[in-house]
C-alpha cells in the first residue's frame, strides 16, 4: 500500500510582514497602480485558429510559429475568466517562456480572443472539452515527442 505524506501548510507561509513600496502605502493606490502601468505584450504573437468538432473554434496565441519550434520545450497557458493574451499574467508567462527558448501558447476559451464564436455555447470555469481537444491535436499534429521530450503545462 502506498504511503501518503502530508505537509503542514504553515511550512510554506511567510512570517514577514508586507511592506509597501515607498510612496505607495495607500491600499487604494496599490489597487489602481497595476491598471495604470499595465505591461504590454512585447512580442508579436503567431495566431492560429483551432476548429472544434462542433463547428466552433478557439484561437491560439503562440510565441512563434509552432511548426518551426517543434524541438523546443512548451508552455501552455489557460487564461482566467474573461482573460486573454492581453492579461498581464498570460502574456508575461508566454514572454518568459520565449526568453528561455521555449514555445509558449495561450489557448483562448470560446469568445475570449476578441471575436465572437459561431455557436451559442460559451465556456465556463469547469469546461475542459476544448482544452482536451487542443492537447489531443497538439500531441498528434502540432508537435511530436519522438525524442522523449517532457511537457510542462500551466493551468489557470
Amino acid at each position: 500500500m502506498a504511503q501518503i505524506t502530508t505537509t503542514d501548510a504553515n511550512e510554506f507561509s511567510s512570517s514577514a510582514e508586507f511592506i509597501p513600496m515607498r510612496g505607495f502605502s495607500n491600499c487604494h493606490l496599490q489597487t489602481m497602480l497595476p491598471r495604470l502601468f499595465r505591461r504590454q505584450v512585447k512580442f508579436t504573437p503567431y495566431w492560429q485558429r483551432l476548429e472544434l468538432p462542433d463547428g466552433d473554434f478557439v484561437d491560439l496565441a503562440w510565441s512563434e510559429n509552432p511548426a518551426q519550434a517543434q524541438h523546443k520545450p512548451r508552455l501552455v497557458v489557460f487564461h482566467g475568466l474573461e482573460g486573454s493574451l492581453n492579461s498581464p499574467y498570460a502574456h508575461g508567462l508566454v514572454e518568459a517562456a520565449q526568453k528561455r527558448g521555449w514555445l509558449g501558447v495561450v489557448m483562448h476559451f470560446r469568445g475570449c480572443s476578441g471575436e465572437p464564436n459561431r455557436m451559442h455555447r460559451i465556456y465556463h470555469s469547469g469546461e475542459t472539452e476544448d482544452a482536451s481537444w487542443f492537447f489531443t491535436l497538439a500531441a498528434t499534429r502540432i508537435w511530436s515527442c519522438a525524442n522523449g521530450c517532457r511537457r510542462l503545462f500551466a493551468r489557470r
